[in-house]
């Protein structure tokens, strides 16, 4: 559910507008359990226009993020994304572009987020322009445990600054947001979706909200709406991207990481060796599936990846050392194991069907995987 301030509410031409959606491609896609993504500050833009600019000379641009976790505690976490000085009757582009959260699992049923333009009425916060402009109050929220803690502690701090220096009856907001975003694709108008979200603001009466909705459009960092680019109003552009897939080259040294390479290696390592006989390759499995079952165990307790994906990745690795230690038969009757294993005692230690569900599974997650890469990749995350 969308949130409007109390003003807009009563006031359609000043205020807030609901995030008005604006597709990547040819159509929202959107976020669904099992995918991935991130939040962005795509580009912001204050528009210093109104008497209620008269006797203010400081903006600053604060965040608050809550991705509705157990990890996170439920809590929200605030940033100061941009502190700015005021230019009466002008409009200034923010630099902004930093991420509100990170490459995250779609793990749980709503994001909320809150983002506010506030006036120091008071220029309170001028001594501190150059440290909130220098990112010291900004920390992208993530699940990974590291960052959770720096998150956690950049929020106390960002939180503080801003309750000691502008409490809340001296805010002004010239635009302010609460939402949520609802993941899957049963949560209608306000699930969140691969693309773009705009977000109007103003307080000027003669450069009032649009009544209509505009056709928007995005032009690199400039925000154009029917065709012309918006300069009266103050505005803030959200880019969230989805991927299918986190693959194993974000594992950030994960112990489960290191298993799966030790795995790897040891079936590698026996594939190479001529003289390697049934006795070595039947040991070198052995340790094979020991490893792979502590890696397995590790992976599905890590809350940077979806359950489906760990299950994907296991299953491509596990077929990868079966196939890379043994060799192929002609017989079809002898696709993964040589050596006479017993199958069915495979199956019920793993889970697995050698021939079938290993086959389809590692496939399809191979195929997620390379799609995922190419968009990772083309966001320098990779």
């Amino acid at each position: 559910m969308f949130l409007r301030d109390q003003e807009a509410a009563a006031n359609t031409k000043l205020g807030t507008t609901a995030p008005i959606f604006v597709p990547r491609g040819a159509g929202p896609a959107p976020v669904e359990p099992g995918d991935y993504f991130w939040i962005k500050i795509h580009s912001a833009q204050a528009a210093f226009r109104g008497s209620i600019f008269d006797h203010v000379k400081q903006l600053l641009v604060t965040s608050k993020v809550n991705l509705n976790h157990p990890v996170l505690g439920n809590e929200d976490l605030r940033a100061i994304q941009r502190s700015r000085d005021v230019k009466k009757n002008s409009a200034e582009k923010l630099g902004l572009s930093s991420n509100l959260i990170s490459l995250v699992p779609a793990t749980m049923t709503h994001v909320s987020l809150s983002i506010d333009f506030i006036l120091d009425k008071e220029n309170n916060l001028a001594k501190l322009g150059a440290l909130v402009n220098d990112d010291t109050f900004i920390a992208a929220v993530s699940l990974a445990p590291g960052a959770v803690a720096v998150a956690k502690t950049i929020g106390g701090l960002a939180q503080k600054v801003v309750q000691t220096f502008i409490p809340a009856e001296e805010q002004q907001p010239i635009l302010q947001f609460a939402g949520d975003f609802n993941l899957g694709r049963d949560a209608g108008e306000s699930a969140l979706c691969d693309g773009y979200y705009v977000i109007l603001g103003t307080r000027d009466e003669e450069n009032p909200l649009p009544t209509a909705a505009p056709k928007l459009e995005i032009r690199a960092t400039d925000l154009f709406a029917n065709g012309e680019e918006v300069t009266q109003l103050s505005y803030i552009i959200l880019d969230v991207t989805r991927v299918p897939a986190r693959t194993r080259k974000l594992s950030a040294g994960a112990a489960w990481e290191s298993k799966l390479r030790e795995a790897e290696s040891v079936a590698q390592e026996t594939a190479d060796d001529p003289l390697a006989d049934d006795e070595q390759k039947r040991n070198a499995w052995a340790k094979c599936k020991s490893v792979l079952q502590d890696a397995k165990t590790l992976l599905l307790a890590d809350p940077n990846y979806a359950p489906a994906e760990a299950d994907g990745i296991y299953k491509l690795v596990y077929k990868w050392c079966a196939d890379t230690i043994t060799a192929k038969p002609a017989a079809p009757v002898a696709k993964g194991l040589a050596f006479g294993v017993d199958r069915q005692a495979e199956r019920s230690l793993f889970g697995e069907d050698l021939d079938a569900d290993l086959e389809k599974t590692s496939a399809e997650y191979a195929k997620l995987a390379a799609e995922a890469e190419r968009v990772l990749a083309a966001n320098a995350l990779i």
